[in-house]
């Protein structure tokens, strides 16, 4: 439990930091919360507590960081159903979190732009929406790559790892 606690915090504190420094139009649009849901999902699926988690980091994530009341709870419910589904068919590999956090990057941006849009606070234009979903890859895929390497080094130097 203490591993979700310090990935998801550290998460918060990164995406707060650098969502400061560098603007939404930049190359480093971050998503960092939704990459730690790519590592931490093997550890909640067999806690059961999937539902939960996202629940409490979504309104933290919205009071916090956000300010977009139900759009994160909405969108971080469906990226749990999305990751669930795709590690249901594949293994927990270094490649496959990979190919994991390409569509959750692109699921998150397009969940969020759409229903943005049908609030009527943004309108329509496919441009932003590719510049979001691009501009969020390379930071994020660094970041993943992070907490997976970590990850696998405390699963193997540590039994109870959790």
């Amino acid at each position: 439990m203490s591993k979700i606690i310090i990935m998801t915090f550290i998460s918060f504190i990164l995406e707060a930091l650098l969502s400061t420094f560098f603007p939404t139009d930049s190359l480093f649009n971050c998503c960092f919360i939704v990459m730690t849901f790519i590592i931490l999902y093997h550890s909640l699926n067999k806690k059961d507590i999937v539902i939960q988690y996202a629940i409490i980091t979504a309104l933290i994530y919205d009071i916090c960081l956000s300010n977009t009341w139900g759009i994160n709870l909405f969108s971080f419910l469906l990226l749990f159903l999305i990751i669930k589904g795709l590690f249901f068919w594949l293994s927990y590999t270094i490649f496959n979190v990979l190919l994991v956090s390409l569509v959750v990057i692109g699921s998150y941006r397009i969940i969020v732009y759409v229903l943005l849009g049908l609030i009527g606070y943004l309108t329509f234009d496919g441009y932003i929406l590719l510049k979001s979903i691009y501009s969020s890859i390379i930071i994020n895929i660094i970041y993943v790559l992070i907490l997976y390497t970590i990850d696998t080094i405390l699963k193997k130097y540590k039994k109870n790892y959790i």
